[in-house]
């Protein structure tokens, strides 16, 4: 049987799986999103590309969010933390989004060499001409909308906690005088 230590260390671990499950599950769904939207049916290619996009972002949000921002979530306040988690989050997939469109590019078209790859007036094209924009601002949004919405989970969750406490000390004060 486990000790009082043990199970919490158990529990800990349990609920870190399945934020890393939950955190997994919605990049892998919003990369797939975009490409049924935008391109529709049509090629396989799309699809792949959100689900490398989504699993290896999901992977990176949840390294950070487990050992990179997780003694900053307390020292840091509301908002810095908001933008801190935004542009990190926003540069990453940005760095995401452009390499893995460009290996799945390189593969499909058969180039063979970055600079190839660079040079090419298709890649140029979708740098410059396509919805590489749209897709960055899909990113930026997405971001946004999740770090802000967990944000405020975790602060509304902190202070019902401490009402719930502060709640709990009257109600032993107003007992023990009764």
């Amino acid at each position: 049987m486990a000790n009082p230590r043990q199970f919490i260390k158990m529990a800990r671990w349990r609920k870190i799986r399945r934020a890393a499950l939950m955190i997994l599950l919605l990049c892998i769904g919003l990369g797939l999103i975009y490409p049924a939207y935008a391109d529709g049916f049509d090629s396989i290619f799309p699809f792949i590309n959100g689900i490398l996009i989504g699993l290896i972002g999901g992977t990176i949000i949840f390294l950070f969010e487990f050992y990179v921002f997780w003694n900053s979530n307390r020292r840091l306040n509301f908002i810095p933390l908001i933008i801190v988690k935004v542009l990190t989050y926003s540069f990453v997939f940005v760095l995401l989004i452009i390499s893995v469109l460009m290996i799945s590019r390189g593969i499909q078209y058969d180039y063979h060499g970055f600079s190839e790859m660079v040079n090419n007036p298709e890649f140029k094209h979708f740098l410059f001409e396509e919805d590489l924009q749209i897709i960055l601002t899909y990113t930026l949004l997405f971001t946004f909308i999740i770090i802000f919405t967990k944000e405020i989970s975790r602060k509304l969750e902190i202070s019902l906690q401490e009402s719930i406490i502060i709640q709990e000390e009257k109600s032993e004060y107003l007992c023990f005088w009764t």
